[in-house]
């Protein structure tokens, strides 16, 4: 999920999606589904870094850390719950 979420994120949510059978899987699928979206989300963040300005390097990397604070608190209340 890690290295295909790199270039896109709609082939796994499809392909994983199709798992989701019960309460565990729904929760397997959520998970590999996060974390190829912040695989993503961190491409396009070093793309915006590299090729933008000063100023879109700030609100990018605040929607950044709200993403991918968001997606780790998740991951953690998933990792104990299940």
């Amino acid at each position: 999920a890690l290295i295909s979420g790199l270039a896109d994120v709609d082939a796994i949510k499809s392909s994983v999606s199709k798992l989701s059978g019960d309460i565990y899987a729904l929760n397997m699928v959520v998970t590999v589904i996060i974390i190829a979206m912040l695989s993503n989300t961190g491409v396009k963040f070093v793309i915006s870094l590299i090729n933008g300005s000063i100023d879109l390097r700030k609100v990018v990397a605040q929607g950044f850390a709200i993403i991918v604070g968001t997606g780790a608190v998740y991951l953690l209340i998933s990792y104990l719950i299940f």
